[in-house]
């Protein structure tokens, strides 16, 4: 089921317990009180036919010549008297009982309220002794027309909380159609972004920006953005990668290609040293750009440790020596503890004298360190071509 459909029938159904908790309290309500009019009209019958005979009785009056009094508009209503002894009333008001309590035997009406069930619906008794007499008043009212009259209740509560619940649904379709539209947009547009992988596109936000539909569809753009942003420097990093490696390795390529054709001892030594240079060069580039992804990645920088950067320095010297020759010398190296990773400033040693040595052909290339209060200072001096206002301006960018 859909998300709307859901939210439909969801509210359709706590709707549908208010009604039953509203209504129930209505007709439990009304059928309370219908019960306790009920009670109180047999009550009240048998209390004025009790106050009466016992008035009667005040008088002298015999008591076989009583007369049953009739107090009550109730109907359908009976009252009757049973003397002490006796084994039929003694008389009744009305003298015909209704129809519909014609099946009730007064005789065997207990004291108290009671209820007893006919052929013609529920009918309520309620019985009362005169003391000391010893006369029993008994009444009886038919219950069947308040009993049909809930009935209708029942049904006219049920038919309009149906008709409620039902149209509530049909409302929860439509307001919740309406609520989600910017959210149907969204979802259209992530498709369509999908299956054009247009990163470039974004999604147009109806709702104001602290609603959650705007929030959401804000955030969505937001997300949209950085990818778009991460595809842009995936692709750029792969073009410089490319332009980087293709020079080393087109010289790679001819120094081997000459190093097959040479016979000269000579010449295939020095093109040894060439294309040994060239893969080192090439290693070193290869780190780089991995070092580069990683970072692309996320991944986490390595925990800065203690390290002793002048060995790390000599190690640096040591290795590009081998290429350089004596051209590359050390100057000035004191004994200098940082914190950081021996491998990331081993990178940028080699990478400073590398660039000295590149573009200072045939100069001298010194290193030094030494020791600033609490700071190390290493410098890398050459003669170099040095680098133009433009070029410095860019000179930390990637490549």
């Amino acid at each position: 089921m859909s998300l709307r459909g859901r939210l439909a029938v969801w509210y359709g159904l706590l709707l549908a317990g208010v009604l039953v908790l509203a209504l129930g309290t209505v007709y439990f309500d009304h059928a309370v009180d219908h019960e306790a009019d009920v009670d109180a009209e047999v009550r009240g019958a048998v209390t004025n036919a009790v106050a009466q005979i016992t008035e009667d009785l005040a008088r002298g009056i015999a008591p076989e010549r009583l007369r049953i009094p009739a107090h009550s508009l109730a109907e359908p209503l009976a009252v009757w008297a049973i003397l002490p002894g006796w084994t039929t009333p003694l008389g009744s008001w009305p003298a015909e009982p209704p129809w519909q309590i014609s099946e009730i035997d007064p005789m065997a009406i207990p004291r108290g309220l009671a209820t007893t069930s006919t052929s013609y619906g529920r009918v309520r008794t309620y019985g009362d002794e005169l003391d000391p007499s010893g006369i029993v008043v008994v009444a009886a009212l038919g219950a069947a027309e308040v009993d049909a009259s809930l009935a209708e209740l029942r049904v006219t509560l049920v038919t309009l909380g149906t008709a409620a619940i039902a149209l509530a649904v049909w409302g929860g379709l439509a307001i919740s159609g309406i609520a989600l539209r910017p959210l149907a947009a969204l979802t259209a547009t992530a498709h369509a972004i999908a299956r054009s992988r247009d990163l470039s596109r974004r999604v147009a936000v109806a709702a104001r920006p602290d609603e959650e539909l705007g929030t959401l569809g804000e955030t969505f753009n937001e997300m949209l953005a950085s990818l778009e942003a991460a595809q842009r420097a995936q692709l750029r990093f792969v073009a410089e990668a490319s332009h980087e490696l293709r020079t080393p390795l087109a010289s790679l390529r001819g120094g081997i290609e000459l190093l097959e054709r040479t016979a000269d001892p000579a010449e295939r030594d020095q093109l040894s040293r060439h294309v040994h240079a060239e893969v080192e060069r090439l290693t070193r580039l290869v780190q780089d750009l991995l070092t580069l992804a990683r970072g692309d990645a996320g991944a986490p920088a390595p925990a800065p440790a203690p390290v002793e950067l002048d060995d790390v320095v000599m190690d640096a010297f040591a290795e590009l020596r081998r290429v350089s020759g004596p051209r590359l010398r050390v100057r000035e190296i004191e004994p200098v503890v940082v914190e950081g990773d021996p491998d990331r400033l081993k990178q940028v040693v080699l990478i400073l004298a590398d660039n000295a040595l590149r573009y200072a052909p045939g100069a001298a290339v010194d290193i030094s360190l030494r020791r600033d209060g609490d700071r190390a200072v290493l410098r890398v001096d050459d003669e170099g071509i040095g680098l133009s206002d433009e070029d410095q301006a860019r000179a930390f960018e990637r490549f």
